[in-house]
């Protein structure tokens, strides 16, 4: 069972250990936002790395996946 069949309103990804993501680790972002999202379940983003905000950014995933402290 998956972490999305847990969760009720929220799911927060903390990505303070990815060293190294590419468009696979992207897709796989994407994948888990839209399922999230036909759940009712938001998903946000913690404790990115500067090399992961700049990614996002440049792919312009970062106005889709929110961003928590």
């Amino acid at each position: 069972m998956s972490t999305l069949h847990h969760s009720t309103s929220l799911l927060i990804l903390d990505l303070s250990k990815v060293s190294f993501c590419d468009a696979g680790g992207l897709a796989v972002l994407v994948g888990i936002q839209r399922r999230a999202r036909s759940m009712g379940i938001t998903m946000a983003l913690t404790a990115r790395r500067p090399f992961m905000s700049r990614l996002l950014r440049i792919t312009g995933l970062g106005r889709g996946l929110p961003v928590v402290a």
